[in-house]
């Protein structure tokens, strides 16, 4: 089976595999016990410090990011990233396109993990994500930090000449809780889902190291379902 991080789960559930308890809340007679289906969801959360641009910013040659690094802050591998665009979630103020660029902070390694489950029965039913971005303490304080870090880029001499002002979250916005407030109101991510069949060999892992599917016969998945990233 490959489904996606989404779907595989889904279809796992509507055939009977999956959290007993969650399935026969639904009607669904349960084949196979295995709580950890739909469990474990984790992606790549972002965040950034948005800059107006003093000069107009030519698009890149190849994709967006193409300054990169990457930083440990709190137990945290942290990807810092120039992006050429002004990029910021649905309704924060900001400048358009060519007339701005970001910092970009995105941990590559959360601690916070959330969980799919059906909404019902049918399979047109679209199943219920609930991925639970930075609900890990440790994931919000090594985004504040990574905002900060990001700044200080930001208002190195080296981009000077590129500098305008900071429009998001904005230079007054320096404390712990209110770059952490920022990180939630400020939030976008990869979609680089995962983890939801995890591998391994626990009670709550879906599929062993060969890709199979616990208590059932010639079934593997084969998809980003069964990464599981280190905490």
């Amino acid at each position: 089976m490959s489904a996606g991080t989404v779907g595989t789960p889904q279809v796992l559930m509507l055939s009977g595999i999956g959290p007993d308890a969650h399935l026969r809340e639904l009607g669904i007679t349960t084949v196979v016990d295995l709580p950890g289906v739909g469990a474990n969801l984790h992606d790549h959360p972002m965040t950034g410090i948005v800059y107006e641009s003093a000069r107009p910013v030519p698009p890149g040659a190849n994709s967006h990011g193409e300054a990169q690094g990457l930083a440990r802050l709190h137990g945290q591998h942290v990807q810092l990233m120039m992006v050429d665009v002004p990029l910021r979630a649905p309704g924060l103020d900001g400048p358009a396109p060519g007339a701005g660029y970001t910092m970009v902070v995105s941990l590559m390694t959360p601690r916070s993990r959330g969980r799919l489950r059906l909404a019902g029965a049918a399979a047109q039913d679209a199943p219920l994500v609930a991925p639970r971005y930075y609900t890990a303490p440790q994931d919000l304080e090594a985004a504040a930090d990574g905002l900060r870090l990001a700044r200080n880029l930001g208002e190195s001499a080296a981009l000077a000449d590129w500098r305008g002002k900071e429009v998001q979250p904005g230079p007054g916005v320096t404390d712990g809780l209110g770059l952490r407030a920022y990180a939630r109101r400020n939030l976008r991510t990869y979609d680089h889902l995962v983890g939801t069949c995890r591998m391994g060999h626990d009670e709550n892992a879906v599929v062993d190291e060969m890709l199979r599917v616990r208590g059932v016969e010639d079934l593997r998945v084969v998809d980003a379902s069964v990464m599981r990233q280190r905490r």
